[in-house]
Protein backbone atom coordinates (compact mmCIF):
# COMPACT_ATOMS: atom_id res chain seq x y z
CA UNK A 1 0.00 0.00 0.00
CA UNK A 2 1.46 3.47 -0.97
CA UNK A 3 1.84 5.40 2.36
CA UNK A 4 -1.16 7.60 3.31
CA UNK A 5 -0.45 11.41 3.03
CA UNK A 6 -0.15 13.29 6.22
CA UNK A 7 -0.10 9.73 8.83
CA UNK A 8 0.00 11.95 12.46
CA UNK A 9 -2.74 13.74 11.26
CA UNK A 10 -4.64 10.52 10.19
CA UNK A 11 -3.83 8.91 13.51
CA UNK A 12 -4.83 12.16 15.38
CA UNK A 13 -7.73 12.36 13.87
CA UNK A 14 -8.73 8.68 14.36
CA UNK A 15 -8.08 9.34 18.42
CA UNK A 16 -10.55 11.88 17.87
CA UNK A 17 -13.34 9.88 16.17
CA UNK A 18 -12.59 6.73 18.00
CA UNK A 19 -15.28 7.80 20.77
CA UNK A 20 -18.10 8.18 17.73
CA UNK A 21 -17.40 4.95 15.33
CA UNK A 22 -20.08 2.80 17.40
CA UNK A 23 -23.11 5.86 17.00
CA UNK A 24 -26.04 5.87 15.00
CA UNK A 25 -24.63 8.73 12.64
CA UNK A 26 -21.41 7.64 12.11
CA UNK A 27 -22.40 4.20 11.33
CA UNK A 28 -25.31 5.17 9.25
CA UNK A 29 -22.84 7.80 7.16
CA UNK A 30 -20.40 4.48 6.93
CA UNK A 31 -23.10 2.32 5.45
CA UNK A 32 -24.39 4.78 3.05
CA UNK A 33 -20.47 4.63 1.78
CA UNK A 34 -20.41 1.28 1.53
CA UNK A 35 -23.64 0.86 -0.46
CA UNK A 36 -25.24 -1.32 2.41
CA UNK A 37 -28.88 -2.36 1.56
CA UNK A 38 -31.10 -1.06 3.25
CA UNK A 39 -33.05 -4.49 4.37
CA UNK A 40 -28.91 -5.09 5.94
CA UNK A 41 -28.49 -1.98 7.63
CA UNK A 42 -29.55 -2.97 11.43
CA UNK A 43 -27.35 -6.38 11.17
CA UNK A 44 -24.51 -4.13 9.78
CA UNK A 45 -25.55 -1.61 12.64
CA UNK A 46 -25.67 -4.47 15.63
CA UNK A 47 -22.58 -6.48 14.14
CA UNK A 48 -20.25 -2.81 13.89
CA UNK A 49 -21.75 -1.91 17.59
CA UNK A 50 -19.60 -5.65 18.52
CA UNK A 51 -16.30 -4.40 17.39
CA UNK A 52 -14.26 -4.04 21.04
CA UNK A 53 -13.58 -0.16 20.88
CA UNK A 54 -9.64 0.02 20.07
CA UNK A 55 -10.05 -2.16 16.80
CA UNK A 56 -10.81 0.89 14.77
CA UNK A 57 -7.70 2.38 16.28
CA UNK A 58 -5.64 -0.36 15.84
CA UNK A 59 -6.76 -0.24 12.02
CA UNK A 60 -5.87 3.21 11.46
CA UNK A 61 -2.44 2.85 12.64
CA UNK A 62 -2.17 -0.20 10.27
CA UNK A 63 -3.35 1.84 7.20
CA UNK A 64 -0.56 4.69 7.77
CA UNK A 65 2.10 2.43 8.23
CA UNK A 66 1.52 -0.58 6.29
CA UNK A 67 4.70 -1.31 3.95
CA UNK A 68 4.88 -4.36 1.36
CA UNK A 69 6.41 -7.18 3.58
CA UNK A 70 10.29 -7.68 2.43
CA UNK A 71 9.67 -11.57 2.11
CA UNK A 72 7.04 -10.80 -1.06
CA UNK A 73 9.56 -11.06 -3.66
CA UNK A 74 10.56 -14.73 -2.34
CA UNK A 75 7.14 -15.57 -1.35
CA UNK A 76 5.36 -18.44 -3.56
CA UNK A 77 1.70 -17.49 -3.04
CA UNK A 78 -0.28 -16.01 -5.64
CA UNK A 79 -1.81 -12.52 -5.12
CA UNK A 80 -4.49 -10.86 -6.41
CA UNK A 81 -5.01 -7.50 -5.48
CA UNK A 82 -8.39 -5.73 -6.14
CA UNK A 83 -9.90 -2.92 -5.77
CA UNK A 84 -13.51 -0.74 -6.73
CA UNK A 85 -12.92 1.57 -9.43
CA UNK A 86 -14.27 3.80 -7.28
CA UNK A 87 -12.28 3.23 -4.37
CA UNK A 88 -9.73 5.87 -2.89
CA UNK A 89 -7.42 6.63 -5.39
CA UNK A 90 -4.69 5.96 -2.69
CA UNK A 91 -5.92 2.00 -3.01
CA UNK A 92 -6.32 2.08 -6.74
CA UNK A 93 -2.62 3.31 -7.61
CA UNK A 94 -1.43 0.77 -4.67
CA UNK A 95 -2.57 -2.02 -6.30
CA UNK A 96 0.45 -2.39 -8.86
CA UNK A 97 2.73 -1.70 -6.62
CA UNK A 98 1.48 -4.71 -4.28
CA UNK A 99 1.25 -7.12 -6.93
CA UNK A 100 4.45 -6.20 -8.52
CA UNK A 101 6.22 -7.20 -5.57
CA UNK A 102 5.09 -10.47 -5.40
CA UNK A 103 6.36 -13.11 -8.12
CA UNK A 104 2.70 -14.29 -8.70
CA UNK A 105 0.82 -10.91 -8.32
CA UNK A 106 -1.50 -9.32 -10.54
CA UNK A 107 -3.37 -6.51 -9.80
CA UNK A 108 -7.19 -5.34 -11.58
CA UNK A 109 -9.43 -2.99 -11.13
CA UNK A 110 -13.70 -3.88 -10.93
CA UNK A 111 -15.40 -1.00 -12.87
CA UNK A 112 -18.40 0.81 -11.43
CA UNK A 113 -18.34 -0.88 -7.62
CA UNK A 114 -16.26 1.01 -5.05
CA UNK A 115 -14.95 0.02 -1.33
CA UNK A 116 -17.65 -2.66 -0.39
CA UNK A 117 -17.59 -4.06 -4.42
CA UNK A 118 -18.03 -7.73 -2.94
CA UNK A 119 -21.51 -6.87 -1.80
CA UNK A 120 -21.94 -4.38 -4.90
CA UNK A 121 -21.96 -7.40 -7.62
CA UNK A 122 -22.09 -10.09 -5.12
CA UNK A 123 -21.95 -13.00 -8.42
CA UNK A 124 -19.03 -11.11 -10.15
CA UNK A 125 -16.98 -11.57 -5.80
CA UNK A 126 -17.95 -15.27 -6.51
CA UNK A 127 -16.59 -15.66 -9.63
CA UNK A 128 -13.06 -13.85 -9.06
CA UNK A 129 -12.94 -15.54 -5.72
CA UNK A 130 -13.14 -18.72 -7.68
CA UNK A 131 -10.94 -18.12 -10.54
CA UNK A 132 -8.43 -16.91 -7.57
CA UNK A 133 -8.60 -19.86 -5.68
CA UNK A 134 -8.64 -22.54 -8.88
CA UNK A 135 -6.14 -20.48 -10.59
CA UNK A 136 -8.23 -20.34 -13.51
CA UNK A 137 -8.53 -16.88 -15.69
CA UNK A 138 -10.19 -13.93 -14.29
CA UNK A 139 -13.57 -12.67 -14.95
CA UNK A 140 -13.26 -10.30 -18.69
CA UNK A 141 -14.86 -7.62 -16.37
CA UNK A 142 -11.67 -6.88 -14.69
CA UNK A 143 -9.53 -4.33 -15.73
CA UNK A 144 -5.67 -3.57 -15.85
CA UNK A 145 -4.88 -0.68 -13.22
CA UNK A 146 -3.50 2.14 -13.92
CA UNK A 147 0.05 2.06 -14.60
CA UNK A 148 1.05 5.15 -13.26
CA UNK A 149 2.73 4.68 -9.70
CA UNK A 150 6.44 3.68 -9.39
CA UNK A 151 7.69 0.54 -7.42
CA UNK A 152 8.45 1.42 -4.03
CA UNK A 153 11.58 1.35 -2.41
CA UNK A 154 12.79 -1.32 0.05
CA UNK A 155 11.80 1.00 2.87
CA UNK A 156 8.24 0.49 1.57
CA UNK A 157 7.90 4.39 0.35
CA UNK A 158 7.21 5.15 -3.26
CA UNK A 159 10.57 5.27 -5.14
CA UNK A 160 11.26 9.12 -4.97
CA UNK A 161 11.10 11.02 -8.09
Amino acid sequence: MLPFPHPRLMRLSGRLLNPFMTSGPMLRANARALRVPPEDLEAYVREARSVAPGTFLRVGSELTTYGVPAEAGSSPCRLLAVAGEREHDLVRRSLPVLAGAFPRGRARVIPGVGHAWNGEAPELFAEVLLAQVADRPLPPALVEPAADVRFPSPEGRPAPG
